[in-house]
């Protein structure tokens, strides 16, 4: 393959977003080597099935349909930072041309998915399907066991989390200490973005026109009430909306990234229509699982523009589907921005030679390419307990219904019509609280509670609980600026030798990205 070359064929209207189109024809990725077709189908025929040869002309296809002019920027990742990345330099340099690279598959039906529930919504575009997504296990990446839910689909975590908008706090922006990053600016950033759904009460907080929905819950469930009405009772202020600055500290009914009942996440708001933009210079490449970069010595002009440690990137070496091996070269002018979120992104620069000294040997480098000693550390969790109460039935009466039949769905039963319900994520209450404890100088809270009528929180049920949670209520306390700090480090999974700051482009034994990533307290 030459240097990134690509090809404008679109497809059909249905492909336009996936380059790789239906799954069961599906040939990996991008192809690394160019021998002629004949030759190609020769040496797969005598040594493999019929079916193996085909899989192999096609995976040979795909090496030109990518590009026949190189991308100017290669973004990997289509999750949230991805597909916001895609949609503002589409918004400020239509000309540039953009490659997307994601490890998973379509998911809402924006994106090009076709997992249908019903009619033309897919699981991923239900919002009380988000804990039951977040269960699917091919759907997502393998890192610490299952105690992570980290997506690996066209929206990242956009496809399995809550829903839940909730902004950054000036005090959030200022604790952070960074000139550049101002309250104002952030502002302007969530009103330019936003369409809000609700009562526009004050311009100044709330805007409409923006790509993305924010609404309140199309349903207040009787024991979100109760909620409320107890927190009142005990002397706790109830907000309006957690997202004016000085009513964070309650108790009130969240905001969803809700539109008319369907998930809006980034990729269907932000993503898709930037895919959809006249001209095609953005291309989604889905089922192109990127394993490693690889770096050249900069020229003199280019490290004069500031490169990291005078490298920049030449290669992504990557995976297909079927684990077959492609690799995509990087032109001198083209950049290369990693969004593959807080985990994937430090765990692919290790793998790739980047970072500090003592991990990058775990990837098999004498030296790093680019010693960053920072690199994988300082990450940030918030960590939840969850409570479980018994409750009298009628106090959640109007939700049991809901989830017998979406569980009678996820058990194979056909659905009749589409319950309004299902628009609703199964919760719409909650509270920021301030614990007491350590500094508290700002005001800011450091407790998040949200109540549940079913236990459906993913990392603290299982889907085959749900019709056994009809009597009991699920609260979760999270710690929402906790102190302690991971770093990331690399699991080696097998010995194997490299020359000095030069791994083997035939080299896949790394495998499936943060598989083998771990992180520990630090």
């Amino acid at each position: 393959m030459q240097n990134g070359e690509r090809s404008d064929a679109e497809g059909s209207e249905g492909e336009r977003s996936q380059l790789i189109p239906d799954a069961k024809k599906r040939a990996g990725g991008i192809g690394a080597k160019e021998p002629s077709l004949w030759a190609l189908f020769m040496r797969w025929g005598t040594h493999a099935s019929a079916a193996a040869a085909l899989f192999a002309v096609m995976a040979l296809l795909l090496v030109g349909l990518l590009y026949r002019q190189p991308p100017d920027l290669i973004i990997i990742g289509a999750g949230p930072a991805g597909s916001s990345i895609a949609y503002e330099v589409a918004q400020l340099s239509p000309r540039t041309r953009v490659l997307i690279l994601e490890a998973g598959g379509a998911s809402q039906r924006a994106t090009g998915g076709n997992e249908y529930l019903y009619n033309n919504m897919t699981v991923f575009d239900v919002p009380l399907a988000w804990s039951y997504v977040a269960q699917i296990s091919r759907l997502h990446w393998t890192v610490l066991g299952d105690q992570a839910i980290i997506a690996k689909a066209v929206g990242g975590c956009g496809i399995h989390n809550a829903m839940l908008y909730v902004r950054a706090l000036p005090q959030d922006i200022i604790g952070w200490n960074m000139s550049a990053w101002n309250w104002p600016d952030y502002l302007g950033t969530y009103l330019e973005l936003e369409h809000f759904m609700g009562p526009l009460k004050d311009s100044d907080i709330h805007a409409v026109g923006g790509p993305t929905a924010v609404s309140p819950p199309i349903h207040r469930d009787m024991l979100g009430e109760k909620f409320l009405e107890t927190a009142a009772n005990l002397g706790h202020p109830i907000s309006d909306d957690f997202n004016v600055p000085g009513q964070r500290v309650g108790a009130g009914m969240y905001h969803f990234n809700i539109r008319n009942g369907v998930r809006d996440g980034a990729a269907a708001t932000l993503l898709a229509p930037t895919l959809a933009r006249p001209g095609g210079l953005v291309k989604l490449q889905t089922h192109a699982q990127v394993d490693r970069l690889e770096f050249v010595g900069a020229t003199a002009g280019e490290a004069r523009r500031g490169l990291e440690g005078g490298k920049r990137v030449s290669r992504i070496v990557g995976t297909g589907p079927g684990g077959q091996p492609w690799s995509l070269s990087v032109g001198k002018r083209a950049r290369v921005v990693l969004a593959a979120g807080a985990l994937n992104t430090p765990a692919l620069l290790l793998k790739s030679g980047v970072g500090p000294r003592e991990k990058v040997h775990t990837a098999g480098f004498a030296d790093p390419v680019v010693d960053l000693p920072a690199l994988g550390r300082g990450i940030q969790d918030h960590p939840a307990v969850g409570m479980l109460f018994e409750v009298n039935p009628p106090l959640i009466a109007d939700m049991a219904s809901v989830f017998r039949e979406f569980v009678n769905w996820t058990a194979g039963h056909k659905l009749e019509k589409y319950p309004l319900a299902f628009g609703y994520p199964g919760f719409s209450t909650g509270a920021f609280l301030r614990s007491g404890v350590g500094n508290d100088d700002l005001g800011t809270p450091d407790l998040q509670l949200t109540v549940f009528p079913v236990t459906i929180e993913p990392h603290l049920a299982r889907p085959e609980e749900l019709h056994l949670s009809y009597d009991r209520v699920l609260v979760t306390v999270a710690a929402i600026s906790p102190d302690t700090r991971f770093s990331l480090k690399l699991t080696k999974r097998q010995k194997r030798t490299r020359r000095k700051n030069a791994p083997s482009p035939d080299d896949d034994a790394l495998g499936s990205g943060p598989a083998e990533a771990g992180a520990e307290a630090g």
